[in-house]
């Protein structure tokens, strides 16, 4: 059965940047920079210690699209981005098997300085449909899995800013009936199905 998976996003090590100023009011504490970030996203998250070090993660694990904003301080964040897995190709009862679906593409980055004030836009990519079953006929491909993506809309440069958008292709469709399964960019490509005769 096709999957979708999930972007998940980890910040390490948040920090902030700024001149002195008798004005300037400082975090009281890094859980309290993550609890804004919450508060701007209406997004609960969950923490991990590795290390010594308290990972504050926020995944996204519902097919669509949302957003993700940084808050009042710049933070270090880790990303893991997968697409949705393809499903696998449809069958047929006179001895043809049917190909798998390709897992989604999996692209893991570290430790980018993320700009105060930034907003990311969120992709999370579908699970493909399987193909039909064809009984005693043809079956049919399944579907590639829908692609995952993590980038800034915001018009950031310098030193705290990810301009780049980072895309995680959908796995490729299973074949039906003999025919290969399709590739899709950087995701694996989906199985080919077998032939033969039915006996029994």
């Amino acid at each position: 059965m096709a999957q979708s998976y999930n972007p998940s996003l980890v910040t390490q090590n948040l920090t902030f940047c700024a001149d002195a100023a008798p004005a300037l009011r400082l975090p009281s504490s890094i859980k309290d920079v993550a609890d804004k970030i919450t508060s701007l996203n209406s997004k609960a998250y969950t923490t991990y210690t590795s290390g010594g070090v308290t990972y504050y993660v926020w995944s996204y694990t519902s097919a669509g699209s949302t957003t993700f904003k940084t808050g009042d301080y710049p933070i270090y964040v880790d990303t893991l981005v997968i697409g949705g897995g393809a499903g696998g190709g449809g069958g047929r009862n006179t001895g043809f098997g049917a190909g798998g679906g390709g897992a989604g593409a999996m692209i893991a980055t570290t430790s980018q300085v993320c700009q105060a004030g930034t907003t990311f836009d969120i992709t999370v990519g579908s699970g493909g449909a399987g193909g039909t079953d064809g009984g005693g006929g043809a079956g049919t491909n399944g579907s590639n899995g829908g692609d995952s993506s993590f980038g800034s809309n915001s018009a950031s440069t310098g030193q705290f800013a990810i301009t780049d958008t980072i895309t995680a292709n959908g796995g490729g469709y299973g074949g039906y009936q003999a025919n290969n399964g399709g590739a899709n960019g950087n995701a694996s490509g989906g199985g080919a199905a077998s032939s033969g005769t039915r006996t029994g």
